[in-house]
């Protein structure tokens, strides 16, 4: 399992401060850091927990792809329909 990143734990601890909102009055300080500390825990720490982070997160901007094409037909169909393009 690799390692959250500063986003994904910055919006675990979000996710759980939100979560945990209100219950400063029902529930004992200690055992709030301890519900706290066990949910970021499982948000970040878990790979489940770590798939539904990356789901609650917007998507990354695309400025372009970075991908290269390596299969020769492919390329030839990405010149072809960009010459057909061109000359419309």
């Amino acid at each position: 399992m690799r390692d959250p990143t500063p986003q994904e734990e910055e919006l675990a601890k979000s996710i759980v401060d939100e979560a945990l909102e209100g219950y400063e009055h029902v529930v004992p300080a200690g055992e709030l850091e301890i519900l706290r500390a066990f949910f970021e825990a499982e948000l970040v720490g878990t790979e489940e927990g770590l798939r539904q982070l990356r789901a609650c997160m917007p998507d990354p901007k695309v400025d372009r792809s970075e991908e290269l094409v390596t299969d020769r037909a492919r390329a030839a169909a990405v010149i072809a329909i960009r010459k057909a393009s061109a000359k419309k």
